[in-house]
């Protein structure tokens, strides 16, 4: 069964494959059927979140916490992202995994991320 550090590290990559774009990590990553809540409150599925894809600012990903079951497990996170101004703006983000077996691989099924009020 996979750790929570596990679950800690694949969390600080999404991080970083938005950051490259990687399309074709998420194409693994990411459940047949997906939805995300984006932070402005659009609601995406599997195509539209393949489809932006790409290049991004740099994000830093802090505070993860994680509840683990055998076969799903919820991430709760901080992503501080740098806007092309220099300014950073801050998203509490929560991605909820399943996989088959607690041998298989974890896929993203749902994910919600919201701004950040200042204080």
């Amino acid at each position: 069964m996979a750790t929570s550090e596990d679950l800690k590290a694949l969390n600080l990559e999404i991080g970083k494959r938005e950051e490259e774009g990687d399309r074709d990590w998420f194409e693994k990553i990411l459940a047949p059927v997906f939805a995300m809540r984006r932070a402005g409150g659009a609601l995406v599925d599997r195509g539209d979140f393949l489809d932006g894809v790409k290049r991004s600012g740099v994000r830093v990903t802090e505070d993860i916490d994680i509840e683990q079951a055998e076969v799903t497990a919820v991430a709760r996170c901080v992503v501080s992202m740098r806007q092309p101004d220099g300014t950073w703006e801050r998203f509490f983000n929560t991605r909820l995994f399943t996989r088959a077996d607690a041998s298989a691989e974890w896929q993203l099924i749902g994910w919600a991320n919201e701004p950040v009020s200042p204080a």
